[in-house]
């Protein structure tokens, strides 16, 4: 299960969506179908449950989705952007997700899974 990190926020950007690391100010870009897995990593459902729900609503192949999501949750733990609450029991208490204090929100459909899911910053 997995959530975000207490310092990542997500700001909506037209049809995609910017997360901002404020413990260093970093921007990560995420296109619709990587803002759509972002707000489903909400520290209750695993991340198979995540991609049965993706692959039901969007009437995608679920071995397509569940690789899209398993490489863009790998690159976010990687980056310090969610946390893996199996390995961390309680990480998500820093970062209390109530009635959508968090700014995320949750029911935001997509039509369409894009090729990358995860866009790195451009270089200073």
């Amino acid at each position: 299960m997995f959530a975000p990190s207490g310092s990542a926020r997500l700001v909506d950007v037209d049809d995609e969506a910017v997360v901002i690391d404020e413990a260093t100010g970093a921007l990560f870009l995420l296109n619709a179908t990587g803002a759509l897995v972002w707000r489903c990593l909400d520290g209750e459902s695993s991340l198979g449950e995540i991609c049965d729900d993706l692959c039901e609503v969007l009437e995608l192949p679920c071995a397509e989705v569940d690789e899209q999501a398993a490489a863009l949750t790998t690159s976010l733990l990687e980056l310090g952007l969610v946390v893996d609450l199996q390995e961390r029991p309680g990480a998500f208490d820093a970062h209390i997700h109530d009635e959508c204090g968090c700014g995320r929100v949750h029911d935001d459909p997509i039509a369409e899974v894009d090729e990358r899911l995860l866009v790195d910053p451009p270089s200073p």
